[in-house]
């Protein structure tokens, strides 16, 4: 199966502050993911 999504090496700062860093993330056709977390985390 072939990926529907990918991510390499993503990076974010939010006010000159880094809140990821190098992240690396694939979804296949037919997975699913969620996102989880509490209210306010930045989701």
């Amino acid at each position: 199966m072939s990926d529907a999504l990918r991510l390499r090496d993503v990076s974010v700062a939010l006010g000159g502050v880094s809140v990821l860093e190098s992240a690396s993330l694939s979804v296949r056709e037919g997975e699913f993911l969620g996102l989880v977390g509490p209210n306010g985390a930045g989701k």
